[in-house]
């Protein structure tokens, strides 16, 4: 009887363990949740990096639309104080491809206008591969405004011809640069005072005597030391708004760029 009574009580104490366990299992989560919220009741607490990444990209994004090309030029071209930085493609509007296209658009319309000393259409037997970059340009002051551009090497395949042009994201051209080992341009390309860029504008020669460029241009890896004028000029447009288009070069360097 007794070894009967043993295991009666053995049986009922882990039956009753396991009640415990499961009311524990019931009951424990909602105290342990109670007082949790408890403790963070009027605590405000920081969100997650990745939060704050995703909004100030988007509050970036949506200022940065709102500003017009003439503005997203002054900050790339260095009119207003800028940080330039790599860019994520995901940031771009275009896609590399479309940026490739654009920039060799650009500078066959120069090529046309006789302000650039090579033509990128590949119909003409001109066969460049091609590499596409995104890069921003973000405010200094409020770190907010930022301008999106590309920069695009097409580099010849059977020669060290290379040329780089820079564009807005939305095709607006920056600057271009050809790099074509012994050549002159000193004579070679158009004046561009010469060549109507827009139809309805005032143009306005621009002397260069002791102007320096690096001070005209601000893109960072557009490197002008050493390099010469060969022209400018002011371009005032029909809402008043001005540019300056210019022109240096150097032994075997030519480059175009715009200035507001």
């Amino acid at each position: 009887m007794r070894g009967g009574n043993g295991i009666v009580t053995k049986y009922f104490l882990a039956v009753l363990a396991a009640a415990a366990a499961v009311l524990a299992g019931i009951w424990l989560p909602g105290v342990l949740l109670k007082e949790r919220c408890a403790a963070d009741f009027n605590k405000t607490k920081s969100a997650p990096s990745e939060y704050y990444n995703a909004a100030g990209f988007a509050l970036s994004l949506n200022i940065s639309e709102q500003m017009d090309v003439y503005d997203r030029l002054r900050m790339v071209s260095g009119s207003w104080e800028s940080s330039f930085e790599e860019a994520s493609l995901y940031e771009m509007n275009a896609h590399m491809h479309q940026a490739a296209e654009a920039a060799r658009k650009e500078a066959v319309e120069l090529f046309d206008r006789g302000l650039y000393p090579s033509n990128l259409n590949s119909e003409y037997g001109n066969w460049f591969s091609w590499k596409a970059m995104p890069f921003k340009a973000v405010d200094s002051v409020f770190n907010t405004y930022t301008a999106y551009y590309w920069k695009v090497i097409f580099q010849s395949i059977d020669s060290e011809e290379r040329h780089t042009v820079y564009i807005l994201d939305d095709g607006t051209l920056i600057a271009v640069e050809a790099y074509i080992p012994g050549v002159d341009f000193s004579h070679s390309i158009a004046d561009v005072h010469t060549v109507k860029l827009k139809s309805e504008a005032v143009y306005t020669s621009r002397p260069t005597n002791g102007l320096d460029p690096r001070e005209w241009t601000a893109l960072p890896d557009l490197d002008v030391e050493g390099m010469e004028w060969k022209d400018m000029v002011m371009i005032v447009s029909d809402n008043f708004k001005s540019l300056y288009a210019a022109q240096l070069y150097s032994e075997g360097r030519y480059i175009f760029f715009i200035k507001v």
